[in-house]
Parts: C-alpha cells; structure tokens; sequence
C-alpha cells in the first residue's frame, strides 16, 4: 500500500518551484504495494471499467503475492511517491513525459520500497499571466531492503506551488 507520510509544512520549510537545484536529492519515504493493489491494477487493465469478461475472471483470482509487481504499476507509483514527497514542501510535480526506464529487476509484492530522485536539469519557461513555469528532468531510482537499486529511470516533470500554502502565502 502506498502510504507516503505527509508532514506539515513549516514556514521555514516551504519551497518554491525555483529552489529545486541541479544535482539535489529527493528522498521518498518507504512505501509499499501490497496484493491488494496489484490484484485491483491487474483486474482494472484486463477488464477495462467493464464486468462482461467472465472468462478472464479465473486468471484474476490467483493470489499475487508470489508475483512480480507489474512494471507500469512500478513505475506509477514510484513517480506518485515522489510527488507527494515534493508535496509534502509546499510545491506539487507533474510527470510531462513517459519515464524511460534505464534498468530495471522484478520487485515483489510487498517489498519495502524508497525513491530516491536526483534533479539533472532544471529550466523555466515564460507561463500564462507573467508566471514561469518550472521543469525538471529527475533521475530517480526505486530502492529495495537493504538500498539494492531495483529499478531506474527518468521521467521529465513540471513543478509548480500550491497556491494555498505556498511560500508567496506564507511570507504574507
């Protein structure tokens, strides 16, 4: 289950889109996917939202738990640990592009898992009404127990305040 610890965010402690640097690190807190996860994901990509398919119920009923987490659920939910990590600053982040995956191992249902991203380029560009908008490519790698890297990929991501508890609020 991904259960990302939210912290409140102190004054002090709340970021702008600008202030993420090249070369910075992002932690995750562990998380993980249990069978109940991957058995909803798998149910949801064979049916497709419908229920008219009885002849693939019995290949959704095995038990997950001695399987491999399926890559496309790995990689979701590794992007939304890293989200809410940067939400939990005061900033949201939005994956613009497909992640590439540059290496990658089976990861098992239930496994403790942490995200660890590494910003490699940040740009800003000219948005609507006089505000940038600020990009990112992140390097981020899935780590198991232990700290073996599982899975590694980047994912290009635009970041931007909440406006609610943003830093602009706050300073006022």
């Amino acid at each position: 289950m991904l259960t990302p610890v939210v912290h409140r965010a102190r004054a002090g402690f709340l970021r702008s889109p600008a202030s993420f640097g090249v070369g910075e690190l992002l932690f995750t807190p562990d998380f993980e996917l249990g069978p109940a996860q991957v058995a909803g994901w798998r149910a949801r990509a064979v049916l497709e939202g419908r229920d008219d398919r009885p002849s693939f119920r019995p290949s959704l009923e095995g038990p997950p738990e001695r399987e491999a987490i399926p890559r496309p659920l790995l990689l979701a939910r590794t992007i939304e640990a890293v989200a809410a990590s940067v939400a939990a600053r005061g900033c949201h982040l939005r994956a613009t592009s497909t992640p590439r995956v540059l290496g990658a191992r089976p990861v098992a249902v239930g496994a403790r898992l942490r995200a660890v991203a590494t910003v490699r380029h940040r740009s800003a560009r000219p948005g609507p009404f006089g505000r940038q908008r600020w990009f990112l490519t992140l390097h981020v790698e899935l780590r198991g127990p232990g700290g073996q890297r599982l899975v590694a990929l980047e994912v290009g991501a635009e970041v931007f305040a909440d406006e609610a508890t943003g830093p602009r609020r706050a300073a006022a």
